[in-house]
């Protein structure tokens, strides 16, 4: 089978979805353990306008936006704001779970942000967490870091789900861009695969 075939495609959405699950579930007993979450209804990481994706990672979405219909309605959106700025899926509205209009779908750095760890110079796991949560929610933030310290608690470190994600595809994870550039450069390789379909 060619790597350049629709199935071979479909596979690697698959795998990039079942490293989603896992980080999931490994975040979901995280903050179960360390009693930890964002801010309800905050959205600041939403409103930055250079939080960055690759390109597999905004392929899930895609092909759900492809599925439901949707896809040229999201990429004129994104057209619209030159693919750059703030997330077009970001949603100021919408709160529940958060602030994004395909949540489900959000790309792994969505996923990451607030509830993992980078090891520092020692080996030990340092939470990466935004300012917000560390000013206002300080208490819980180092009460969280205290368990880690202590070795009761294990945020997912991010290159445990980083570097699974680049051996699907050493292409696809080579850059890093802008959200909206990445969501574009996501569905015009499913227009590519489409045209193979037919």
């Amino acid at each position: 089978m060619s790597s350049f075939s629709p199935t071979a495609l479909d596979g690697k959405i698959s795998s990039v979805k079942e490293i989603f699950q896992k980080l999931d579930c490994d975040i979901a007993h995280f903050r179960r353990v360390a009693k930890f979450s964002c801010t309800a209804r905050c959205s600041h990481c939403c409103e930055n306008h250079e939080v960055e994706a690759t390109e597999l990672e905004m392929l899930p979405l895609a092909r759900e936006l492809v599925r439901l219909g949707q896809a040229e309605e999201w990429y004129k959106k994104a057209e619209l704001q030159s693919f750059s700025g703030v997330c077009v899926f970001y949603d100021p509205l919408k709160t529940d779970p958060g602030a994004c209009a395909q949540y489900l779908f959000r790309p792994l750095v969505c996923r990451l942000f607030g509830f993992a760890a980078n090891p520092d110079k020692y080996g030990k796991a340092r939470m990466i967490a935004c300012s917000l949560i560390k000013k206002n929610d300080a208490k819980y933030f180092e009460d969280a870091e205290e368990l880690i310290a202590r070795g009761k608690a294990y945020p997912p470190l991010m290159s445990a789900y980083m570097m699974p994600l680049a051996l699907i595809d050493p292409e696809m994870t080579r850059e890093r861009h802008v959200i909206n550039k990445a969501f574009k450069k996501a569905r015009e390789r499913l227009w590519l695969y489409e045209k193979f379909e037919c």
